[in-house]
């Protein structure tokens, strides 16, 4: 039956419920912004059209959402959101009650009865009419910080919290705002078009249809299911029909159920951060190291997952082998060979999903770890291993080492890793990553099979593959791909670097140069927990306000008119993006403040009035800035000294050798310029 039905008549007797096979919230700023401005341009229209609110009924009155939670959601968000900010601002209130029409049906209390929740006189305890119950973090969330429930318990915050609370904030800044350009009415015709003209299409499914099947065919508005998010209710349905043990599927589906949301804990842990992770990233990283990689397609785990090896025929075949398998054929195996047959065979059983589900729940953790080793109190007292993992983010390169480090740090955290191996495999993943990468300029996917391959080997315990020896073909391909037969880096970084030259940016526009300055600073900062000058987040702002020409693109001031003024322009440019003139700035800074004489960089720089800090200077700054500001003066002579500074600590940090024809150009780009008579 489909009817096209308004809040208000959708709300009353019934009991709406969000099933443990839907996703969590996950409307962001442009859904919500869309949905804000589509209520506020109702105006005179009859109604505004939702879209359909796909429902399955059960006992006693109560529905499960198959289609249109994200749509229900946010309308009781709103809802809520508009109480509170009614009570907030003290509302009008008739016979000591806030009043959104003229009927008192839509007092506060009779709306909160209506949509939200009644309480039991007795019990005490409420009775919602919107139950959130998709995983138990939003279920509490929601409950206790978007309908405000006292006594909250510790609550955890995931992906799809950060949503629902983002979605509150939203709400609550837009009417504040609507609020000073229209006081209580604006909120109350807010109200008035919310449950008055919002209309959804109903579509009651019949109580046999499989919710499973229509809920994967079917989209929200505006943001389509996440592979992960298709794939918990795929094997929640694949768990109801692969066997006749009720008590073995409930406890697979409450495996999936617990798992996911786990998984989602994890993924939403470090919402200050700037990186926000992606569920499929993970579900694809994953894929890699337990079922193994294939060069297809982009969406080649999808393709798996989804057409491949969850699917409902695998279960009937592998139903029909069993039954065609007889006593004396079955022979016992080991625990460790019925696991690693799971991912090579193409039966379906619950012991496969099981097993699968545990791997997935397990690994989510440290793959954020990877991301955010700051984060993870695993890693509290461990600040060796925090700053490899830092530092192999901030190279972003190599971005395959991403499943091996994840098994990597599994495997540590169960005792079948040493901390000293571990910090080995990061220490040369790293070096191999700035070699290969930074240096000599590889294609970004460049041995990317081979080392997905090692993943699952490392995890699965295959080809006898160890971490050394995954260490020892690290050294061998650097050794035949990069160095050349006297064992020095081959000419490819110096090539490109006089190609940048001869653009006129130089080493200012290698891709890596602010991780190799950051990586300077690093090496003069002795306690780099408690006394760093400069931190990873600096890498995150604008390249022209934290990388300094110490002798200025714009060289008009007299001091650099007296040093360089004689030079050809050639020259100058050289000079200018010399690796030696490049400084790693403390703090960013305006660009036009970079253009000041070598001895007003040295000192800060103050607003006219005297209170204000536009600049620090370099005696204040980094450790990088520190140590040039003991130069007496800034010319050529100094530029090319600390370019052979920079370059030697690239050799010696790296554990790499220039030749000596090599290593004059990168400290002196002026000697592989053509004559200026030529």
């Amino acid at each position: 039956m489909s009817e096209l039905k308004t809040l208000k008549e959708l709300f009353g007797e019934r009991i709406y419920k969000i099933p443990d096979y839907q996703r969590g919230y996950i409307w962001d700023d442009q859904q919500l912004s869309d949905f804000w401005e589509d209520l506020s341009n109702i105006n005179d229209t009859p109604y505004h059209y939702m879209g359909v609110l796909s429902l399955k009924e059960n006992n006693n009155n109560e529905f499960e959402i198959i289609d249109g939670q994200q749509r229900l959601t946010t309308c009781i968000i709103l809802l809520q959101s508009i109480i509170e900010f009614a009570e907030k601002n003290n509302f009008t209130r008739n016979n000591n009650k806030i009043i959104f029409s003229e009927y008192e049906r839509d007092s506060v209390e009779n709306i909160t009865i209506k949509y939200l929740y009644e309480n039991n006189i007795v019990t005490h305890k409420r009775r919602y009419k919107f139950q959130y119950i998709c995983d138990r973090e939003s279920s509490l969330y929601f409950n206790h910080i978007i309908l405000n429930e006292p006594n909250a318990p510790e609550l955890q915050k995931t992906l799809y919290t950060n949503k629902l609370e983002n979605a509150k904030l939203f709400f609550e800044k837009n009417l504040s705002n609507l609020y000073d350009k229209e006081k209580e009415n604006g909120i109350k015709e807010v109200y008035s078009l919310l449950v008055n003209k919002l209309k959804f299409n109903e579509f009651i499914i019949e109580k046999d249809f499989d919710t499973n099947v229509a809920f994967e065919s079917m989209n929200n508005r505006g943001k389509q299911l996440s592979t992960l998010e298709l794939l918990k209710n795929r094997l929640l349905f694949l768990a109801s029909i692969i066997s006749d043990n009720k008590n073995d599927i409930n406890e697979t589906k409450t495996a999936i159920v617990e798992a996911w949301a786990e998984i989602y804990k994890q993924l939403g842990k470090n919402r200050n951060d700037n990186k926000e992770l992606l569920d499929d990233d993970f579900l694809k990283t994953h894929w890699i190291f337990y079922w193994g990689y294939s060069r297809q397609k982009g969406n080649d785990f999808a393709e798996f997952l989804l057409k491949k090896k969850f699917v409902r025929k695998k279960v009937y075949d592998s139903i029909e082998e069993n039954e065609q398998i007889v006593e004396s054929d079955y022979t016992e195996t080991d625990d460790e060979e019925l696991y690693n047959n799971d991912t090579n065979s193409n039966n379906l059983t619950l012991s496969v999903i099981n097993n699968y589900v545990k791997s997935l729940e397990g690994s989510a953790c440290y793959w954020v770890d990877s991301f955010f080793p700051k984060t993870a109190s695993r890693y509290k007292n461990k600040q060796d291993i925090v700053e490899l993992l830092d530092k192999f983010n901030r190279i972003n390169a190599g971005t395959h080492f991403r499943p091996l480090i994840t098994v990597a740090l599994q495997k540590y955290e169960e005792y079948n890793l040493t901390k000293d191996i571990l910090i080995k495999l990061l220490q040369t993943i790293e070096r191999f990553v700035f070699i290969v990468f930074a240096l000599n300029h590889f294609r970004r996917n460049s041995y990317d099979a081979k080392f997905y391959n090692y993943s699952k080997d490392l995890y699965h315990g295959y080809n006898n593959v160890t971490v050394e020896k995954i260490i020892e073909d690290m050294n061998n391909i650097l050794e035949h791909d990069c160095l050349a037969q006297d064992g020095t880096i081959k000419a490819d970084f110096m090539e490109y670097i006089q190609n940048k030259f001869e653009n006129s940016d130089g080493y200012y526009a290698w891709d890596k140069i602010r991780y190799f300055l950051y990586e300077y600073e690093m090496s003069l900062t002795e306690d780099k927990i408690r006394n760093p000058r400069v931190t990873p987040e600096i890498l995150l702002k604008d390249k022209d306000k934290t990388i300094e020409h110490v002798y200025p693109q714009t060289d008009t001031d007299d001091y650099w008119v007296k040093r360089f003024g004689d030079l050809y322009e050639e020259h100058k440019q050289c000079y200018k993006n010399a690796i030696g003139n490049l400084l790693l700035l403390s703090q960013p800074i305006n660009s036009a403040l970079q253009n000041d004489s070598f001895d007003e960089k040295k000192k800060a720089k103050l607003s006219e009035d005297g209170k204000t800090t536009l600049r620090t200077g370099y005696n204040e700054g980094s450790y990088s800035e520190q140590e040039i500001a003991k130069e007496p003066e800034w010319n050529s002579q100094a530029i090319i000294n600390r370019s052979k500074k920079l370059i030697e600590f690239m050799e010696n940090h790296w554990d790499i050798k220039f030749n000596k024809h090599c290593k004059e150009i990168l400290i002196n780009p002026i000697l592989a310029l053509p004559s200026i008579e030529e």
